[in-house]
């Protein structure tokens, strides 16, 4: 039940094409391929995974793999994730990546030119209509049984810029009665309300004297 772009033993993917296919259709073979590519195995791949996540922060993350299928020492938290899209973010082609909404993969030896789409409903209109967020500037989702449905999103206005995770989702019910997507839903509303209760101000400009207090 793993996600795939239909891959077969053999066939040879550059590893832009591969990074397409994981960051917008969650290619889960294309996660191992470039696994065993940068690192040499799976294994190796993990605990480098393990290492980036300690150096970003994250101290209640562990990985076992780099696809995200359930594992019981696979495991994050939403504030981990905050850390780990906020360093992704500096990557120029992450950020070409997610905010795509299809990338034509081409001819490869073994299969004929493919298009693969982006599953963020916040981005691209292919797996669910009526989400789309001007603001929005890319996100990741995820889903199994046991983690529920998951995105993590950014998005900018003026000088706020904010990340949002939503975990472990399912179906909710708007105000008017009707069913949405809990993930996009949910997300959407919480970005407002960033953007709405938030400001970034200058308490006062590099090297200005404040006050001046007798000691």
């Amino acid at each position: 039940d793993s996600s795939t772009i239909g891959t077969t033993e053999g066939e040879e993917l550059t590893v832009e094409e591969s990074l397409y296919a994981l960051l917008l259709e969650s290619a889960n073979e294309c996660g191992n391929g470039l696994a065993e590519h940068v690192a040499g195995s799976i294994d190796a791949f993990v605990e480098m995974m393990n290492e980036k996540a300690a150096e970003l922060g994250c101290t209640n993350t562990h990985f076992t793999n780099p696809h995200g299928l359930t594992d019981e020492d696979h495991y994050t938290t939403a504030y981990d994730i905050a850390l780990m899209m906020q360093a992704a973010m500096e990557h120029e082609l992450f950020q070409t990546i997610i905010t795509s909404p299809n990338y034509v993969i081409p001819a490869t030896n073994l299969s004929e030119e493919r298009t693969v789409r982006n599953t963020n409903a916040l981005t691209s209109n292919w797996t669910y209509t009526g989400y789309l967020y001007r603001r929005g500037t890319g996100g990741k989702t995820g889903s199994t049984d046991e983690a529920g449905k998951c995105l993590v999103e950014t998005a900018k206005d003026g000088d706020t810029y904010l990340i949002s995770v939503i975990l472990g989702s399912g179906p909710v019910t708007d105000a008017n009665g009707e069913e949405r997507q809990g993930q996009f839903y949910e997300t959407i509303r919480l970005l407002d309300w960033g953007f709405d209760n938030f400001r970034r101000v200058t308490l006062a400009p590099e090297g200005t004297l404040v006050a001046k207090v007798k000691v």
